[in-house]
């Protein structure tokens, strides 16, 4: 929660949906955050993929928008390096 407080707005409310279970993320899921302007995006994302999540492991990418997801899905970047 710490690396979120520092890039988050204050007055910002934070929401447990799981509330007392004990593990909240596996083992085996990372989150990484990277901080970068909008239109950097698509530049680096398939880098990233490669090599934090590598060509054979499962990787989720969230988007605000369906738009905006079709547009990571269509990028030739990410097409060329995942």
């Amino acid at each position: 929660m710490k690396v979120a407080e520092q890039y988050l707005s204050r007055g910002y409310e934070n929401i447990d949906l799981l509330k007392d279970k004990i593990q909240k993320t596996p083992d085996t899921v990372n989150h990484i955050i990277i901080k970068c302007k909008r239109f950097d995006r698509l530049k680096i994302l398939g880098d990233v993929v490669v090599k934090y999540g590598g060509m054979n492991s499962p990787t989720i990418i969230f988007a605000d928008t369906k738009a905006e997801a079709n547009k990571i899905l269509l990028d030739a970047n990410i097409k060329t390096t995942c």
